[in-house]
């Protein structure tokens, strides 16, 4: 940890003392305007610094609850409300407090609402006690919320003002069409996003499967028989969880599903069929590593209900075509994704005793990453250090998280876990750069972020910083999708921000007006900062003739993974389709029947599983245009005799005029 602070926390630039600093108010909509003297700035921070690690109160409280109530001893400081039982320290933020009240039917009593629900009920020895106790929070927390130490913070209250800045904004040059056009289209994106993000809240099906759901789960090995799990759909939308035998948690990330199949139409269903129950059974065919190689399995379920597999099917048709239209994390860090699929793996459910609400539908309320399972994280993001250190930088992480925990020890809220990994970040670049490496990242970002270089850059910083590092025309800064980006991107690193301002209410608001370090590596990984567009818009003449086009095509489409020893299946020819290919290959061999079958489908003269010729034109029939509209061509490689070639016709016949019956 000393080595991170060394290399991350530098003091305030005074490169420029006379330049004025203002820094966006991001969440309220202010201007905090900011000493214009860099050393005036410098000798306020540390001025109310000498403040911050004083004791303002401590005392005697009864802590209540549903299940009883107990004396403790807590402690209020400026950064947050804590007590220590049996060896043992619990700590509130001052900064997760939402709001705390006197109750009416017991003066002496008083309740503290955190931002994730959680209620601390405390009573006092006499009214006039709890008074004092809910006054010196309250001022606390008025600090972390104004933070008006080193700030004046303004509203923009002169009516003349928006005139001018209409005048101003008549006098600049027209922007170019493809800016207006890529502005109109990102306006766009967000009004779709905003609106799906309404509907979810009312009407969106996959609610629900935000709840447990009990299903008969079939396995994936002929060896095993079907066993009851329960299934639910994470807070995030991200993934299908289900738990274990040995009450681990296993996953399915939604992005791989390749097919959601009603019915039983799986091999998984031939084993242990279950007709009485086909109206409530569904497959979901999704890819899956195999080795070095990729191939389709299947999560085959049967619901409790008729009710249940409604929503299940509905729920995740929804989520698919979220998915599809990247509504949802079109713009998000593929990193973020990624620590929101641990997230989800490794934190567990913990009761949190009181709360708002009788049940939670947030991951954030439920979910707490144990202490082990969070050095296991550590590992994962290839921390570089003894396991002192590693519970170090835990603790670390522990200590500036800003939402509460429930239980004892250095357990991580989810906004604690996202800090976690950007610790490690930052030790794994300090340490590179101890060892000769390059921090040259950190260290541009630095150079543009003049004003505070520990804290952030400022939305002039960053404009800077994408005209000239990013090639961004001047047109394309517009104050409003910039301000967007940052707080897009800063979005799951205010830990990180609180951490950086060294639990300093003043710096930390500061701080909150900036983009992060952290954020500006998000934005750099994201698609705002891609090469190319993410409208994937056919706008070449498709009415040549087909040689004169490179054509999506497969080899041997019909093998999941080795061309020798390998598995013949249909579903590999349904994800060659759905993945828009639009050639694939049929090697056709004269055999001895199967299911009735004269003609099979599989590599000649070698130990691959073999298909039946019909299943293969049928599968083809049915998913040739789920995805394209573009013709589809077929590679027969024919080694059948004539009298098997005279079967075959007519099949194909029949199926070519049902698939273009079905294009048109």
């Amino acid at each position: 940890m000393a080595s991170i602070m060394a290399s991350f926390d530098d003091e305030v630039s005074t490169a420029d003392s006379n330049a004025a600093a203002a820094v966006i108010d991001r969440g309220v909509g202010y201007d905090l305007i900011v000493s214009t003297s860099s050393s005036e700035r410098h000798e306020a921070e540390e001025s109310f610094s000498t403040t911050l690690q004083r004791c303002i109160k401590e005392g005697e409280l009864r802590k209540v609850s549903l299940h009883g109530s107990a004396q403790r001893q807590f402690t209020l400081t400026d950064e947050s409300l804590h007590y220590v039982h049996s060896n043992k320290e619990y700590t509130y933020p001052i900064v997760a407090i939402k709001d705390i009240s006197v109750d009416q039917d017991d003066s002496s009593t008083f309740t503290i609402v955190f931002t994730n629900g959680q209620l601390l009920k405390l009573e006092a020895n006499c009214p006039s006690e709890a008074q004092c106790w809910v006054t010196e929070i309250r001022q606390v927390w008025r600090t972390w919320q104004l933070a008006g130490s080193t700030c004046e913070i303004t509203k923009h209250l002169d009516p003349e003002e928006p005139k001018a800045r209409q005048a101003h904004n008549q006098s600049r040059p027209k922007m170019p069409l493809l800016t207006r056009i890529r502005n109109r289209i990102s306006k766009q994106h967000s009004d779709r996003r905003q609106e799906h993000m309404e509907s979810s809240e009312n009407t969106a099906p996959h609610k629900r499967l935000h709840d447990g759901f009990s299903m008969i789960k079939y396995p994936q090995s002929k060896w095993n028989f079907p066993h009851e799990r329960t299934f639910r759909i994470d807070e995030d939308n991200l993934e299908i969880l289900w738990t274990t035998n040995t009450s681990r948690c296993s996953s399915l990330s939604l992005d791989r599903i390749v097919e959601v199949r009603e019915g039983q139409c799986s091999e998984w269903f031939e084993q242990f069929p279950y007709e009485a129950l086909e109206a409530q059974s569904f497959s979901i065919l999704y890819e899956e590593n195999k080795g070095p190689y990729v191939g389709l399995a299947a999560l085959s379920l049967i619901c409790g209900t008729p009710e249940d597999y409604n929503t299940w099917i509905e729920g995740l048709k929804f989520l698919r075509q979220l998915h599809n239209f990247s509504l949802q994390y079109s713009s998000v860090d593929p990193t973020i994704i990624w620590l929101k699929h641990l997230w989800s793996l490794m934190s567990q459910t913990v009761h949190m005793g009181d709360s708002i609400e009788d049940t939670f539908d947030s991951i954030q309320r439920v979910n707490e990453m144990k202490e082990g399972a969070a050095l296991e994280a550590l590992k994962m993001f290839g921390f570089l250090g003894a396991k002192s250190d590693m519970k170090a930088t835990l603790a670390t992480a522990h200590f500036h998280q800003l939402l509460p925990t429930v239980t004892h020890g250095n357990t991580l809220s989810v906004d604690g876990f996202f800090l976690l990994h950007s610790l490690c970040v930052q030790d794994k670049e300090a340490k590179a750069h101890k060892n000769g490496g390059s921090k040259r990242l950190y260290d541009m970002f630095q150079q543009y972020a003049g004003s505070y270089p520990s804290y952030g850059l400022t939305i002039q910083e960053f404009k800077t910083f994408l005209k000239q590092e990013c090639a961004w025309n001047e047109d394309d800064l517009d104050d409003t999708l910039v301000l967007e980006i940052m707080n897009r991107h800063d979005e799951y690193h205010k830990a990180f921000k609180k951490y950086k301002s060294k639990n300093k209410a003043a710096t930390f608001k500061i701080a909150s007006g900036l983009l992060s370090y952290p954020g500006l590596l998000s934005f750099l990984r994201s698609q705002d900062n891609a090469a190319t567009s993410q409208e994937h818009t056919v706008y070449q003449d498709m009415n040549q003739p087909l040689s004169h086009y490179f054509i999506n095509s497969s080899h041997n489409t019909y093998l999941e993974g080795h061309q020798l020893n390998g598995k013949s299946s249909c579903e590999a020819y349904i994800r060659a389709l759905l993945q828009g290919c639009r050639c694939v290959e049929i090697d056709c061999w004269d055999a001895g029947p199967i299911g009735g079958e004269r003609i099979i489908v599989y590599h000649g003269y070698t130990l691959t599983s073999k298909l039946a010729f019909s299943d293969v034109v049928r599968t083809v029939e049915e998913y040739s245009f789920h995805t394209s509209a573009f013709p589809v061509i077929i590679s027969i490689e024919n080694h059948c005799n004539l009298v098997n070639q005279t079967h075959k016709w007519p099949l194909f016949s029949m199926v070519w005029e049902l698939c273009f019956a079905k294009k048109t």
